[in-house]
């Protein structure tokens, strides 16, 4: 008999998958008492809720604890209280091609067993941070790195409508003018290399939204966003949450930017967004909080 083809890989479909960022982890080193969203969390895991650290958010512990930002007993209780709950098959979820693997969208080869492996490896390098010996390199690289895809992001755009606009300097484009057009374009190119349902334009829904208003936010004449600006140095890595989205997900951050910050931006995932207590207040009022994609019309 032909086993049922899965909508995605790694975690099961009737799994609803939480994802965690960095900061809600790192508090867990810092409270005296464990919080009372671990003991939420551990219940909703013994159900159908799969908590992961984001990759990102691994990679910003072990540097952390590397320049001792974190001590080997805060590492012990972060991970004593991330056992409870996390889903230790696949306790790191990585992302972007790891992500479209997942979905079988994947333009180059891609494992489940090697990404599995790979998210075991990161959890021990998180444990290895408990022993007061441990001496294993900073993964500072990887955070490097996703700043500069940031930063290469807007580059990238900002060539393009310079270039545009060395037609005619007189009369610059407005790009508040162009958001409709843009996000049509890119939502139509999005959907054209694979055939998801929901498309990938739905499933990437508020980080198009998000990348372009940073954007146009690069254009004002004051007060300018500047993805170079050393205050601005781990917004690439922050955003990196966004993507987790596709799957769906779940995101777990007490990062104001994703929970105060998106006023303006008009989409239905921004509901996916919690931070640890109010996830754990949702499930235990009975609501069962999950990332559902809108109804199709």
């Amino acid at each position: 008999m032909t086993e049922p083809k899965r909508d995605r890989l790694l975690i099961p479909d009737n799994k609803i998958i939480v994802v965690l960022d960095t900061a809600p982890v790192r508090g867990l080193a810092y409270a005296t008492e464990t919080p009372p969203w671990v003991d939420t969390f551990t219940r909703m895991a013994q159900q159908n809720y799969s908590f992961s650290l984001a990759d990102g958010a691994l990679s910003e512990l072990l540097a952390q604890r590397q320049r001792n930002a974190l001590s080997p007993a805060d590492c012990q209780r972060v991970l004593e209280r991330l056992q409870s709950f996390l889903n230790l098959q696949v306790p790191v979820l990585l992302g972007k091609k790891d992500l479209l693997g997942m979905l079988q969208v994947n333009e180059e080869p891609w494992s489940e067993d090697e990404c599995r492996a790979v998210s075991l490896t990161g959890w021990k390098l998180l444990m290895r941070c408990a022993h007061p010996n441990d001496q294993q390199p900073s993964p500072e690289w990887a955070l490097e790195e996703e700043r500069e895809d940031w930063k290469g992001l807007f580059a990238g755009w900002q060539k393009i409508l310079d270039n545009i606009n060395v037609e005619d300097p007189a009369d610059p484009i407005d790009v508040n003018e162009l958001t409709p057009m843009l996000l049509d374009g890119m939502e139509r190119g999005q959907d054209k290399w694979n055939s998801l349902v929901p498309p990938m334009s739905v499933r990437m829904h508020l980080q198009n939204r998000y990348h372009w208003r940073q954007f146009v936010r690069m254009q004002q004449k004051k007060g300018a966003y500047n993805p170079n600006s050393p205050k601005k140095r781990n917004d690439g890595i922050d955003a990196d949450l966004y993507r987790y989205l596709v799957l769906p997900a779940l995101i777990i951050t007490e990062d104001n930017g994703f929970l105060t910050k998106l006023a303006d931006i008009q989409s239905f995932q921004k509901s996916w967004l919690y931070t640890p207590q109010q996830l754990a207040d949702e499930w235990i009022q009975g609501n069962e909080p999950a990332p559902n994609w809108p109804e199709r019309t």
